[in-house]
């Protein structure tokens, strides 16, 4: 009998692709002695976050997501509203 093998999604090889590029940022980054997300508040976080998308690096910002994720946390809300508040008055 020939075992029937399943087609790898595109939507599956784009995420392991990616995850690749997330890990080797999270790689350098730690070469370079940064650590301690797990213990970041929601509020750091969510200001790096905000502060990466500007920077315009799409694995950066999914990094921090991750890291609010794994952290149980949500994207906080005060930290964006004070971002939205600062462009406005720019």
């Amino acid at each position: 009998m020939s075992e029937k093998i399943a087609a790898v999604h595109s939507d599956d090889i784009a995420v392991d692709g990616f995850a690749a590029a997330m890990k080797a940022k999270m790689a350098a980054s730690r070469a370079k002695g940064r650590s301690g997300w797990p213990t970041a508040s929601s509020a750091n976080l969510t200001y790096l976050l905000v502060e990466h998308l500007e920077k315009g690096d799409p694995v950066d910002v999914a990094n921090f997501a991750m890291m609010l994720h794994q952290n149980g946390q949500s994207v906080d809300k005060i930290v964006v509203q004070a971002y939205r508040k600062s462009i406005a008055e720019s």
